[in-house]
Order: structure tokens, then sequence, then C-alpha cells
């Protein structure tokens, strides 16, 4: 019985050696580039200073990086371009799912397997027709044209992911309030969608994480500096011969903020997306 408990506490301890080993790993690069952001030019790279820690505080990096370059217009493009995709993802992949999990229809099973399918295919298979379709329609170098081709492959991802969602909700529950008098759309709104605020918190964040992110469409699709979005205008500030790393560390913190703090508010229904998403 002691061996038990000598070997189930040798686990454990392994466990939250690597857990702890693993969250210092992940965080380091992060907090290495808020340190590096906030210390003066000479500091960088200078051997006699603290590694970590400054020995003095600047704000300088930042007031070049918000007061020199396009970075908030960077940043403008990469917000409505993420807003106006979550706001037809979200909708239309709720939608779509709860249809696929409550009607019969030919080709249904098919098409169920597809939407995943779909997601699997490599992007780069996709910009050049997609860049294409765009030309035609006069959407390329515009933040339509974004918007437009990152909902064409977020669409699918969360399609499947809330189908498991849908088939998990009884369809008793909605006959119950149609019974009452509530309509089919009622019923998806007040009964059915609240019980997949999870999935949906999932699908949103997987949403934003892509377009805040996302470099080959925005690189290919966008050609004048005020379309650009992060991922394609940061990368200028990476010159051939000099490189800013102040102001770089900078804009890495600034462009990392708004998903950190959102990681921070949803994790728990995060969390509990990804695991019902499993076992649907």
């Amino acid at each position: 019985m002691r061996s038990y408990r000598t070997r189930k506490d040798v686990r454990k301890v392994l466990m939250w050696t690597g857990v702890v080993f693993f969250v210092i790993v992940s965080i380091f690069p992060l907090v290495e580039a808020l340190l590096s952001s906030l210390k003066p030019p000479s500091q960088l790279f200078s051997r006699s200073s603290s590694i970590f820690l400054p020995s003095s505080v600047t704000l300088l990096h930042y007031r070049e990086l918000l007061g020199g370059t396009r970075f908030l217009t960077y940043y403008f493009n990469t917000t409505v371009v993420t807003f106006f995709t979550l706001a037809l993802v979200i909708p239309i992949s709720a939608l779509a799912a709860y249809g696929l999990t409550r009607f019969e229809f030919p080709g249904r099973d098919l098409y169920r397997r597809l939407i995943l399918f779909t997601y699997m295919l490599p992007p780069i298979l996709l910009f050049l027709p997609l860049h294409a379709v765009l030309t035609r329609l006069g959407l390329v170098n515009s933040r339509a044209g974004l918007i437009f081709a990152y909902t064409s492959f977020c669409l699918p991802f969360g399609m499947w992911l809330l189908l498991a969602f849908f088939v998990g909700v009884p369809v008793s529950l909605e006959e119950a309030a149609m019974v009452d008098g509530a309509t089919r759309l009622s019923a998806f709104f007040r009964i059915v969608l609240p019980q997949v605020v999870s999935g949906v918190v999932a699908v949103s964040v997987f949403v934003c994480v892509v377009c805040w992110n996302e470099y080959l469409y925005a690189l290919v699709l966008t050609s004048s500096a005020e379309m650009k979005t992060l991922p394609v205008g940061l990368a200028t500030f990476i010159r051939m011969y000099t490189i800013d790393w102040g102001m770089v560390m900078a804009s890495v913190v600034l462009t990392s903020a708004p998903l950190v703090v959102l990681y921070m508010f949803v994790q728990r229904h995060l969390l509990k997306g990804f695991a019902g998403a499993v076992k649907g």
C-alpha cells in the first residue's frame, strides 16, 4: 500500500513539474518581449545590464511605434476584419449546424463529412482560386475581401464544432417550447442556443485567433499599406540590414495583449467547448 502511494506521489510530482516547465516555456517569450520593450536602446544587447529586468524603464519604443509607423492603421484593419468575420461565422455556423442536426434531407450525412474535409485542405491550395474570385468581384485589396476569405475557411470548423453541441441538446426541449406556442426560431434562440454557449465561445476564440494571426491571405489579397493587417504590417518592421528590436518587441506586446485578455476571460467556456466537441 505504501509503495503504491509512493508511486502515485512520484507521478504527481513529475506531472506538476512538467506542467510548470511547460507554462514557463510558454510565457517566457511574451515576458521577455515585454521587458525588452521597456528597455532603453542601449540596454537591449548590453552584457552589463540584467538579462531580464531593465535597470531603467522607457516608453520610447511605444512612442515610436504609435507615432512613427502605421501600426494603428494595421490594428484598425485587423480589428475590423476580425469583428465582421466573427459576425458572419457565428450566426451562419450556428444555424447551419442546427439544421444539420434537426432536419432530414438527402445527402445530409455526406454534407456533414464534407464540412471537416473542406477545413482540412491546406490554405495554400485555395488562395489562388479565391484570389481569382475576389478579383472578379472587385474585392482585392479591401477589408471586405479579407472578411470574405476568412469566413470561407472559418465556417467549416465552426459548423463542425457546433454540430457536436447541437447533437447533445435533447429535441424534447424545443418541442416542449413549441407546444407552448414558441416558433422554431424562437425556440432555437431561447432554448437551444443557451445550451451551446461554450461551443459558441470556442468557435469565437478560434475565429479571433485565426483572423488576428493570419498572414498568407492578408499578404496576397492586400497591396496598399492602408489595407494591411497586423501580421503583414509588422513584417515590414524587419528590414534587410537594420531591425529596430525595441519597436518590434513593443509591437509584439500590443499585438498579443488582446488575445491574452480574451483567453483570460473565456478560458472556462473554452475548455468546456473543446471537451464537449470531443465527447460529441
